[in-house]
């Protein structure tokens, strides 16, 4: 799971509750470019969720609004990337229109999950893009400015490549979807129930996202997707004989789920996340077996914690 960061409010218990209009379309609120303009006092009431929620983030509820906008704009983080923000992302209406969609298809597929009533796009001075409080989500813009933008010389190709504009309605989503339905393991879990678990979030973007590829969604580049389709058989075998489905060790479970530039512990060549991949692939095998099943029941700790799960879908890669 790629890393985000969810953090519980106290916006009740400091008074900065608030309430927003349902119906109102999808915006990404340019929180970097407003609280950085020397007329930010007259837009400060726009900025008031994002202010509230980020005395969460900056552990102090006793902070009022001028000092959290001191502390934004004097932070390292704004004043090295604020400049390269504005100029590479000078607008988000792609991003906002593709949000709007995936909020609509949410409601439609997955009724109970609660979505953000605010989002703001700002600089962050953390590795984490996507930041939930509450009900207020933060987009690091500063993560998205491409993958040769010069600030991230110092990353790997696996990191660069996730740094696009157009991974920020991805990223964004994803995040929705897992923190409404967290990954629940069982007291002695295998790596096979998470890699389910992660091919059930991948089928469940790829239904609220149907304009993204697969290998989109899965964060592969065209390559990586083509050798994946072209191993199948050999990256199921090599889990299958070596012990990787069943394992208990948790950095097993890391190895082959988590970001990385290979999954070398399964096949030398593999891509990063080809757990996820595999777990995808069998979601989808049960899923053609059993048109029974919604979206919402392949979140279900039932489902991937299940034995019988590998089992009914029957799945055999050719």
């Amino acid at each position: 799971m790629k890393t985000y960061l969810f953090l519980i409010s106290l916006l009740v218990l400091s008074g900065c509750t608030h309430n927003a209009d349902k119906e109102s379309s999808v915006e990404i609120t340019r929180f970097d470019i407003i609280a950085t303009d020397s007329m930010v006092a007259q837009s400060e009431q726009k900025l008031m969720p994002a202010l509230c929620a980020m005395r969460v983030i900056y552990g102090d509820t006793a902070l009022n609004p001028g000092q959290i906008l001191a502390l934004y704009k004097e932070s390292q983080a704004t004043k090295a990337f604020s400049p390269d923000v504005r100029k590479l992302l000078p607008e988000l209406k792609e991003q906002e229109n593709e949000l709007g969609t995936s909020f609509k298809n949410i409601s439609q597929n997955l009724p109970n999950a609660v979505t953000p009533t605010h989002i703001y796009g700002y600089v962050t001075p953390y590795m984490q893009s996507i930041v939930l409080v509450d009900s207020v989500m933060f987009v690091g813009l500063n993560h998205y400015l491409g993958e040769n933008y010069p600030g991230y010389e110092g990353f790997e190709h696996y990191k660069r490549k996730l740094k696009q504009p157009n991974r920020i309605a991805i990223d964004a989503i994803e995040a929705i979807i897992y923190i409404n339905y967290p990954y629940q393991e069982t007291d002695n879990p295998v790596a096979l129930s998470r890699m389910l678990y992660e091919g059930a979030i991948v089928s469940v973007l790829q239904d609220v996202m149907p304009e993204h590829s697969v290998a989109d969604l899965l964060g592969y580049s065209d390559d990586e997707w083509k050798w994946s389709e072209e191993h199948e058989r050999d990256l199921w075998k090599s889990m299958a004989e070596n012990g990787v489905l069943y394992s208990h060790d948790p950095m097993m479970t890391t190895r082959i789920i988590s970001p990385a530039p290979n999954s070398a512990v399964v096949l030398t060549e593999a891509p990063g996340r080809i757990g996820r991949y595999i777990g995808y692939k069998i979601v989808q095998s049960y899923l053609n077996n059993h048109n029974d099943m919604s979206i919402k029941d392949i979140l279900s700790p039932e489902f991937y914690n299940s034995q019988s799960t590998l089992i009914d879908a029957e799945y055999s890669p050719k």
